[in-house]
């Protein structure tokens, strides 16, 4: 049986699987993302297990656990140009919107937040010509 962050995140993972955004990709869950230069031509997304916070609600032993989801967008982009930057905060604010949808729970736990600090790794883009971008969604479960 699957740890319960695990099957939050495969949830994400399908879920962000079924939309229809402005650019295609197909999400896929990863322990430790690692990618040769010439494979981020092409769009990746990678969902990853993130932090994990459990506070005690009651001696009996009930938590409030808070899972963290990292979503992480990665493509090689032409710095000359702004466009295909632009392309890709627009999909990252896409995905940000449809994991805020109403209503949206993952394996039973519920979105609480969603973070991105940056917009994308400055140094990312001025050494390698590669948009990076982490989005975090954070799921509550009290079990």
């Amino acid at each position: 049986m699957a740890s319960k962050h695990a099957d939050i995140v495969d949830a994400v993972v399908t879920y962000l699987n079924g939309l229809s955004l402005s650019q295609e990709f197909t999400a896929s869950r990863e322990a430790a993302p690692t990618y040769l230069r010439e494979e981020l031509d092409s769009l990746t997304v990678d969902v990853l297990l993130g932090a994990v916070t459990r506070k005690r609600l009651t001696r009996g032993g009930l938590f409030d656990k808070t899972f963290d989801v990292e979503i992480a967008v990665q493509k090689t982009i032409d710095v000359s140009d702004t466009t295909d930057f632009d392309a890709m905060v627009e999909l990252c604010e896409e995905i940000e919107s449809a994991i805020c949808a109403a209503g949206q729970t993952m394996a039973s736990a519920t979105l609480t937040a969603v973070d991105r600090d940056q917009v994308a790794d400055e140094a990312a883009i001025e050494t390698g010509h590669l948009f990076v971008s982490t989005i975090t969604g954070t799921y509550r479960f009290i079990s």
